[in-house]
């Protein structure tokens, strides 16, 4: 019945946040005439929260569909040197946005893994958000690669306050949200880590971390290498 219920209020709520969102921004591109600047401000911060709204609701939607076995992957060999380079070239707003810096650690292991390149491309974002909203500014966060005896393992390192101890075995969890000092109301409802697990979960890898009070966290997700399969689908 729970599940019914959030899936029922995700749907009702997407289509009209998503109408909602749509006519904020063409306000303030000045579809409707010039805006006062005050005017603009309030329509700004209405715009993102618009924005942070759907994205819960569809992170709602896709933990929904992964659960009741209704979530459909496309599995590739994604090449992991240009996909790693764009995923920081896509994140890069959302560094700028808390002051930090994303950085790729090199060399890049020039290998293929086998993953759904959307479903990555959406994991390794939460790992790098999540990197950024924990981490001090003017702080550098590590996105890596490396290959470890069959597996591929792909890692997020910041260098912030760490996971506190009492949090660390609900990370996972949907809706959970560790507290520290100063970060009272960082946005986020909790859903991005639980979502990662469940998508990495269903590529057949697998999603852990490593931290420590006060030097930072380390989050890996393994995959498989790319072999003589080159594409499938799993339902």
């Amino acid at each position: 019945m729970k599940e019914e219920f959030i899936s029922a209020v995700s749907h009702e709520l997407r289509t009209p946040l998503t109408s909602i969102r749509g006519a904020l921004a063409l306000v303030m591109s000045g579809a409707a005439g010039e805006l006062p600047a005050k005017a603009r401000e309030l329509l700004a911060i209405a715009h993102r929260n618009s924005e942070r709204l759907v994205h819960i609701v569809n992170d709602i939607l896709d933990a929904e569909k992964i659960e009741s076995g209704k979530m459909r992957i496309n599995m590739q060999n994604v090449a992991l040197v240009p996909f790693l380079g764009q995923a920081l070239a896509y994140n890069q707003p959302y560094a700028e946005k808390f002051k930090v810096c994303f950085r790729l650690d090199e060399p890049v292991p020039e290998v293929e893994v086998v993953a759904d390149p959307d479903r990555l491309m959406q994991i390794v974002t939460n790992l790098l958000s999540n990197a950024a909203k924990f981490s001090p500014s003017g702080s550098e966060i590590i996105l890596r690669a490396r290959e470890e005896k069959n597996k591929i393992v792909v890692e997020v390192q910041d260098f912030g306050p760490g996971i506190p101890e009492a949090f660390r075995s609900h990370i996972f969890e949907k809706f959970a949200q560790a507290q520290h000092a100063g970060r009272e109301n960082m946005e986020g409802a909790g859903l991005g880590l639980n979502l990662s697990r469940l998508l990495v979960e269903l590529m057949g890898g697998e999603i852990g971390f490593k931290t420590k009070t006060n030097e930072g966290t380390t989050f890996f997700v393994c995959l498989q290498p790319a072999c003589a399969a080159n594409r499938w689908e799993v339902a």
